[in-house]
């Protein structure tokens, strides 16, 4: 097991390849998950080692990486996801070749897991931006299995996870294997989240089914989400309107306060992708001038791999090529990993050591004045601001 196990991003590849399964994740003081081995049953065949991402040479970089501007044609789809729908797209290809598709969803009670799918209908379950590290479990293993079986398989996650895929697979290529990392700014602990999450249910008196970061339902294409779930007095349907700035979790979330230790050094953050595909939101796609709107969301889509090239065009969205560097202007992940916040200790020893209620308090006193900012910019209709925006990044443009 690699000694600098800080840098670990708990893949799981190491847990699933165990042949003893003597390998187990387990939570450190702070939540985040780091594998511990069972000394007696190890028999120091060294897979572990061997099957870690972060020892695995990275393959050549491909030479015709590309950037689109993409939007789902379907206005149904467009509106459900969280930009513009690629991801959707792209899975509806793997469907129609009798394919499998892996993503992050919510399990009860409330979980983030990776599940595999084989229906159209149960692809919504994959929608959704879902702030925190979802458990990978048995995924990897099960992949393999399928590839076994000749299936085409459609692979979703985090740059780390995806390279943990490969990486279980001993760096073998398969045809039918198509992956998708996306930008990924780092990853909070389970615990962290779970303890957020239980006092938010607490003080409004629900149990909570989803926990949507982002939903178009709220205010557009924004960093404003919905939460849904079931109230416990009644039995009464739960649905309320989220704001990243009223909650210390989600507003932590966005300032790279909160994030595993690994995630400020992450190899992956950059242009040198681990994915067939890099999706993301396309911020800043207004000032473009791209030939169709964007005012319901817009993908980033980097194509890295020959054969994500080959797909490209079977994929059913509005496409239209951008130069790299607009793709990286406004995804600082494509140019360096997030970095690391002064208060991350400040604020990790406070999870340790306080309850989610005081936390909720102090954030809120601390940041009144800029709380304020943002709730009178959301005030403003989700049409004008798209407009403004659209302004904006046109005088910006060289």
């Amino acid at each position: 097991m690699r000694e600098n196990i800080e840098q670990c991003s708990a893949c799981g590849a190491c847990v699933q390849k165990c042949p003893r399964k003597c390998i187990e994740l387990k939570a450190d003081e702070n939540g985040f998950l780091y594998p511990v081995i069972d000394r007696d049953a190890c028999i120091g065949c060294d897979l572990c080692d061997a099957v870690c991402h972060l020892e695995v040479p990275r393959r050549e970089r491909y030479g015709g990486q590309r950037a689109y501007a993409a939007v789902h044609r379907d206005k149904s789809v467009l509106r459900a996801s969280t930009s513009g729908g690629a991801f959707t797209a792209i899975a509806e290809v793997i469907f129609s070749l009798g394919g499998v598709v892996y993503g992050c969803a919510y399990e009860k009670p409330l979980k983030a897991v990776h599940i595999r799918i084989e229906d159209r209908k149960d692809l919504e379950r994959l929608n959704g931006s879902k702030y925190v590290q979802s458990e990978i479990g048995s995924a990897y293993s099960e992949v393999a299995r399928d590839l076994a079986a000749d299936r085409w398989v459609l692979f979703s996650g985090t740059p780390c996870q995806i390279a943990g895929l490969y990486a279980f697979l001993n760096g073998k290529q398969y045809d039918r294997l198509i992956t998708v990392d996306i930008i990924c700014h780092g990853v909070p602990s389970h615990a962290y989240f779970n303890k957020f999450l239980k006092w938010y249910e607490d003080r409004n008196g629900v149990d909570v089914s989803s926990f949507d970061f982002r939903s178009k339902k709220n205010a557009g294409w924004s960093c404003a989400g919905i939460c849904e779930g079931t109230r416990r007095k009644d039995g009464r349907p739960y649905r309320k309107k989220i704001f990243h700035f009223e909650h210390y979790y989600y507003s932590y979330f966005l300032s790279a306060d909160i994030y595993r230790e690994g995630c400020y050094d992450c190899k992956y953050a950059n242009l040198d992708r681990v994915g067939d595909y890099t999706l993301g939101d396309l911020w800043g796609a207004e000032g473009l001038g791209l030939p169709f709107s964007v005012a319901d969301g817009c993908s980033l889509v980097l194509v890295n791999t020959e054969k994500a090239s080959e797909m490209l065009g079977k994929i059913d969205m509005e496409l239209f090529e951008i130069p790299i560097e607009a793709a990286v202007a406004h995804n600082e992940q494509l140019r360096t990993p997030s970095q690391r916040s002064h208060k991350r200790e400040e604020l990790l020893d406070e999870f340790r050591k306080c309850s989610a209620e005081e936390t909720q308090k102090n954030y809120l006193k601390k940041n009144r004045a800029n709380i304020i900012k943002a709730r009178l910019k959301y005030m403003v209709p989700a049409g004008m601001r798209h407009r403004l925006l659209k302004l904006r990044y046109q005088i910006k443009r060289p």
